[in-house]
């Protein structure tokens, strides 16, 4: 029996692995991603579902391709992240995309809050989710609960606590749009010391300032 589970396995990896895993390991590490990797990187992940149906992690990569692209296609991303969500309902990062895809298109706040309810029930403390919860969070500010955004302020807190999670805070800020980083700036750093390292940094990122 585990024989015939890790064999259809064994084949998607090999699949997957077939370029050396360039797209995906380019897409982690943030670095440079070329249009025609990420085509290959999704035609080689759909070919590997084929052997693996019930893999979720492979329709999550499949849809975090789709989602950096520069234009993507929000429905063929919506499609992947349903089928990650129904494969692996506890994973929160799915929840947090599925909430930032929604929040980009306009949605009702009942879907995005929904969905930012998911990535809080099943990964509160994880920082990857944090992270992409936060631009659904800060897009629908004014149309969120109390309760919600006292929850939002929480996470934004406890990632600023820590400069190396700040860090990882600066990606994020500087894809907002100039009403998102207001906020984030005014709920995220009750510390103005901390604001400004932040705000060098995220300079500093933009290649506004060198140092």
């Amino acid at each position: 029996m585990l024989c015939a589970l890790a064999v259809p396995r064994a084949v998607a990896t090999a699949i997957i692995d077939a370029d050396g895993g360039a797209a995906l390991e380019a897409l982690n590490s943030g670095g440079p991603l070329r249009e025609e990797q990420r085509v290959a990187g999704i035609d080689r992940l759909a070919r590997a579902q084929a052997f693996a149906a019930g893999d979720g992690d492979i329709a999550l990569d499949m849809a975090r391709l789709e989602l950096s692209r520069t234009d993507p296609d929000p429905d063929r991303a919506r499609r992947y992240l349903k089928r990650a969500a129904s494969l692996t309902p506890n994973n929160s990062i799915v929840w947090s995309l599925l909430a930032r895809l929604e929040a980009s298109q306009g949605a009702p706040v009942a879907d995005v809050s929904a969905y930012l309810n998911l990535s809080h029930l099943t990964g509160r403390f994880e920082w990857s989710s944090i992270l992409a919860r936060i631009p659904a969070e800060l897009a629908y500010w004014d149309k969120l609960d109390t309760w919600a955004r006292d929850r939002a302020v929480r996470d934004m807190r406890r990632m600023t606590d820590d400069r190396e999670f700040m860090r990882s805070l600066v990606p994020v800020y500087l894809r907002l749009g100039y009403n998102e980083r207001a906020i984030l700036l005014r709920e995220a750093f009750p510390d103005s010391t901390r604001k400004k390292f932040f705000l060098k940094t995220a300079l500093r990122a933009a290649g506004i300032v060198n140092r």
